[in-house]
């Protein structure tokens, strides 16, 4: 009887307790014993974890490139803040093109990251690639990206004066290498010989794999210039193996003090560009920002800061609002660029 009265008066305190709208009725549908158990609170017990599995990152280019390189530095130091492991993935195929449809077709649930650079504009511009910025939500920036302008140990030119000169008496002579057609490199090159005075599209464009098969290409006098980013050719030009005969930063290299920029040199352009993460489309916004702050404390770690610095590349951290804006707006500043080189190339 006593139990009967019990859980009778339990009832009448629960109907009264709803009715009078302090508690909704919703809210008092589960118990244990005599103990009240809102519903609120059992759910949010049951919310699932994230990230609950590994996380993949996607390098869209051969490994020992400059971005192989940042992935796995990231990666590195990521088991500091996380418990789950971040696994790198290379899919090089394509320039480029493969990694990065690849992470855009992943599930967007945080697991499938893709680390790019502006590829992610260029391609798209250049071509139907089978993805274009609208694919990925960028999700933070890692590093800006400055450039050499590389020659062969035995070119027959030794600065950029002499580089011109040749360029122009020899049409079609030499060849120049890039990750990738529709890369930042293939339409940064072709933008830089523009401004040379218009010798766009008169040197032979060979597209890679990646930055190491690009310094491979290079060392072994398969190809004659280039673009190179510091990170990936910072050892190489350390070793003294190439000509470096300008930077395309607004200020010179402190690995390379003697060598001027092209403004110094009376070249009106400067070529800046970055290494960024991306998440796939769609991928909800509390898991972007839960990597995202996860990426900032890594990103902050002072042993991942001191791998990063013998790479050549200056940390830049932008997180998902900025990076967005930034990356639409070069978007639209690219692509009269990119039209032009399409129209010479179809004729």
């Amino acid at each position: 009887m006593k139990d009967s009265a019990y859980y009778a008066s339990r009832r009448q305190f629960l109907r009264t307790v709803a009715a009078s709208g302090a508690i909704a009725a919703s809210d008092l549908a589960w118990w244990k014993g005599p103990y009240l158990w809102p519903r609120k609170a059992h759910a949010a017990a049951t919310v699932a974890k994230f990230p609950a599995k590994p996380i993949e990152l996607v390098v869209p280019w051969s490994p020992g490139g400059g971005s192989d390189r940042a992935a796995r530095a990231l990666a590195g130091t990521w088991g500091v803040y996380s418990d789950v492991p971040l696994r790198i993935l290379n899919r090089a195929a394509g320039g480029g093109r493969e990694g990065h449809q690849y992470g855009a077709k992943a599930a967007p649930d945080g697991h499938t990251l893709t680390i790019s650079a502006i590829n992610v504009l260029t391609m798209p511009a250049y071509g139907d690639v089978g993805f274009d910025l609208e694919s990925f939500i960028p999700l933070f920036n890692i590093v800006k990206l400055s450039y050499w302008v590389i020659g062969r140990k035995d070119a027959p030119y030794n600065n950029m004066k002499e580089f011109i000169a040749y360029l122009k008496a020899n049409p079609g002579k030499l060849s120049y290498n890039s990750s990738g057609t529709g890369s930042d490199q293939h339409i940064g090159t072709e933008t830089f010989l523009n401004k040379l005075g218009g010798l766009e599209m008169t040197q032979k464009h060979v597209p890679l794999e990646g930055g190491a098969e690009q310094v491979a290409m290079i060392l072994g006098g398969h190809n004659d210039f280039a673009l190179g980013t510091y990170g990936t050719w910072t050892p190489t030009v350390k070793a003294g193996k190439v000509k470096v005969l300008a930077v395309t930063d607004v200020a010179r290299n402190p690995d390379t003090p003697d060598v001027p920029t092209l403004r110094e040199l009376g070249i009106d352009w400067d070529f800046i560009s970055f290494r960024c993460m991306l998440a796939p489309a769609g991928t909800p916004q509390d898991r972007i920002e839960t990597l995202e702050a996860l990426f900032k404390k890594v990103m902050d770690d002072k042993g991942f800061q001191q791998t990063m610095s013998k790479f050549g590349e200056p940390l830049y951290w932008q997180n998902s609002k900025d990076l967005t804006a930034k990356l639409y707006k070069m978007r639209a500043d690219m692509l009269p660029v990119v039209k032009k080189m399409k129209a010479a190339e179809s004729k």
